[in-house]
């Protein structure tokens, strides 16, 4: 049963109800002001103070990128994706963690001379004994399998040692190899050839500008963020936070995926500068000349990669990238993995299983149990091995070709063209390979409709007189507008020939920008006013 209530007690509650309202009352007020005053900033053009990224990362010091640390406010898992990314550590500052075993008393015998890596009050030392010459070692580019280390140059800039530090082996090794370069060499890594300023930086920071000064023969160059950060990629940087987003790059302005490659492949392009004005959004062939197989020894006549080529012109070469694939089919923009296993062909065949179409043009189907002769549990049954293969470069980084050939056995007979079929089979023959791959496709296998092709390059580059014909006549039925435009580029030879012109005349109009830049060469080289 219920006590009846007291005096005093009926006489609080009314007071308690008051200071009840009172409460919500202030508070209403204080949300009012509130808004009010950020109402009033706005209108007065006032910024908050932009929050950033508070929590842990596998970046190796994520303060010294303030601006993505400010992206990573609001796009965290984008920021922790990329900080794990070989792109987050293109370019960094030295650590304990990172450095502290290769600079533990270690030696590389290398070229005639032997290098001493060490560590003192002065910092990260490399003593090379030839010339008793010693440099600190600043900044490091690289994670895995290897890392390479810069060292101040007299000029203002910085070389990049050839002696590079295995992660896996822990051990020093120089990326040349076998090829002694001394000093005074250009391609010595205290030479112009290995000027980090010059040759590497702008693909290793970002917003970075080279400033050299040719009467002084120095550098001031200067970068906003190190590493391949943010404001690379999603550029151009605001001058100050956009208004209601906080964000330092507009959010509205969305890349088209052909501007997204476009600006990829300004790095991982083997390509020659215009100018030093290429930004996000921009055309990659409007600042660039893409380096295409018109030469010997940078490429193989198939338009496999044959020197240091990286992946823009083997993909431009390809059926690939004539159907329109781009980095981002296959690699996911802030990890730069794979977005699918290619263990088990699951990437390619997300497209060749299905028929999918890109950009309008629909995958081959392939049935994997006929394609190959290959056992399917093997590393042969694996499409990235077969038309991927792996080659050193820097002497231990293993990288993928991006061509997409078939291998074809008889054109390593005829050429030396290294073959897939080989390069897994080392103990076996091109002629054995030639002649298995004859026994399960058939006399005329799919690969046999670009022997010529490969024919007439290779030709080309011998000098040939007699290639000519062959050359225009692969050009004549060429679908691929990179390949066109090599061919015409190979022509070059004989730009005073009218049937070369009349065939340059034509190209001109080519909806291809690299066939097109290759017609107004031939022209040019004839004097022909038309070029201009």
């Amino acid at each position: 049963m219920s006590q009846p209530e007291s005096a005093d007690a009926s006489m609080k509650r009314p007071s308690m109800k008051k200071w009840v309202v009172l409460l919500v009352v202030l508070g209403a007020l204080i949300g009012v002001g509130t808004m009010m005053k950020a109402w009033m900033d706005r209108r007065s053009g006032a910024e908050a103070q932009p929050a950033v990224f508070s929590g842990g990362s596998e970046h190796w010091d994520q303060n010294e990128v303030p601006i993505s640390m400010q992206c990573g406010a609001c796009h965290e898992k984008e920021f922790r994706q990329w900080a794990g990314s070989d792109h987050a550590w293109a370019f960094r500052k030295l650590g304990d963690q990172w450095e502290s075993e290769a600079f533990h008393n270690m030696k590389l015998n290398a070229h005639g001379s032997i290098l001493q890596f060490s560590t003192n009050a002065e910092g990260r030392m490399v003593h090379d004994g030839q010339s008793s010459t010693s440099w600190r070692a600043d900044w490091a580019t690289g994670r895995i399998p290897l890392v390479q280390y810069l060292v101040p140059a007299k000029d203002g800039g910085y070389h990049t040692l050839s002696a590079a530090w295995d992660v896996n082996r822990k051990e020093w090794f120089d990326i040349f190899g076998k090829d002694a370069r001394q000093p005074g060499d250009w391609g010595h890594w205290t030479g112009r050839g290995m000027n980090w300023n010059t040759q590497c930086a702008w693909c290793h920071m970002s917003l970075f500008h080279k400033n050299y000064d040719p009467v002084k023969d120095r550098y001031a160059s200067t970068w906003t963020e190190p590493g391949v950060t943010c404001i690379q990629c999603h550029g151009p940087l605001l001058d100050k936070p956009e208004a209601g987003t906080g964000c330092m790059i507009s959010t509205k302005n969305k890349l088209t995926p052909e501007q997204i490659h476009d600006n990829c492949a300004s790095c991982h392009a083997r390509r020659d500068e215009f100018d030093h004005d290429f930004a996000v959004g921009d055309r990659f062939d409007n600042h660039f000349q893409l380096v295409l197989p018109v030469q010997p020894g940078v490429f193989w006549p198939n338009g496999m990669q044959r020197d240091e080529d990286y992946c823009e012109t083997g993909l431009r070469l390809s059926r690939m990238g004539k159907a329109g694939v781009t980095c981002l089919d296959c690699h996911d923009p802030h990890t730069g993995t794979l977005k699918l296993p290619q263990e088990d062909n699951t990437l390619c065949l997300r497209c060749h299983g299905t028929g999918e179409a890109v950009n309008g043009v629909k995958a081959p189907v392939i049935d994997m149990a006929r394609h190959t002769p290959c056992p399917q549990s093997s590393m042969g049954a694996r499409c990235v091995e077969c038309h991927m293969p792996e080659s050193l470069y820097m002497a231990r980084d293993p990288r993928r070709d991006h061509s997409f050939n078939s291998p074809d056995p008889l054109l390593s007979v005829e050429l030396g063209i290294p073959n897939a079929c080989t390069m897994c089979h080392r103990e076996k023959s091109n002629e054995w390979a030639a002649q298995a791959v004859e026994k399960y496709y058939g006399a005329k296998p799919k690969m046999a409709q670009y022997r010529d092709r490969t024919r007439a390059v290779q030709r080309a580059y011998e000098g040939r007189e007699d290639v000519l014909p062959l050359l225009m006549e692969c050009f004549k039925r060429e679908e691929v507008g990179a390949w066109r435009a090599t061919l015409l580029d190979l022509m070059d030879a004989w730009a005073h020939e009218p049937a070369v012109q009349e065939l340059a005349a034509a190209a001109v109009k080519d909806p291809d920008s690299l066939t097109r830049a290759a017609a107004a060469k031939v022209m040019g080289l004839a004097g022909n006013p038309a070029a201009g």
